[in-house]
């Protein structure tokens, strides 16, 4: 689970640098790792399967 971790991490990152734009703002970065990291301690939200 950790190498998906730092690779989600890197590629946000990533996007964050490359794509964001100018002045970069680091809040936003923020807010966009609080996010992932909520999704991946919660799961996936259940689907209803009827």
């Amino acid at each position: 689970m950790t190498p998906r971790r730092a690779c989600g991490t890197g590629a946000l990152v990533n996007e964050w640098l490359a794509n964001a734009d100018d002045p970069l703002d680091p809040e936003e970065l923020a807010e966009r790792v609080l996010r992932l990291s909520m999704v991946i301690v919660r799961g996936r939200p259940a689907t209803d399967a009827s």
